[in-house]
């Protein structure tokens, strides 16, 4: 996982890192799981689009950061 990545370099971590999981339930239930019983779980967008920015704006900032060094 790109958290446990992230950890062995030592670098700060996103600040959403834990709801990551959250992004790929079906994922999991589709390499797991042989056929898909439960209908698929409903991902809150605006949720969804608010992490998305917060982590590409954490991105943006490490680069700045380790650009400045």
């Amino acid at each position: 996982m790109l958290s446990e990545l992230l950890r062995n370099v030592l670098c700060s971590l996103p600040p959403d890192v834990e709801a990551f999981g959250s992004l790929t339930l079906f994922g999991v239930v589709l390499r797991y799981e042989d056929v898909i019983d439960d209908p698929s779980p409903v991902v809150d967008a605006v949720w969804c689009e608010a992490l998305v920015t917060r982590t590409i704006d954490w991105t943006f900032q490490q680069r700045s950061e380790k650009h400045a060094q």
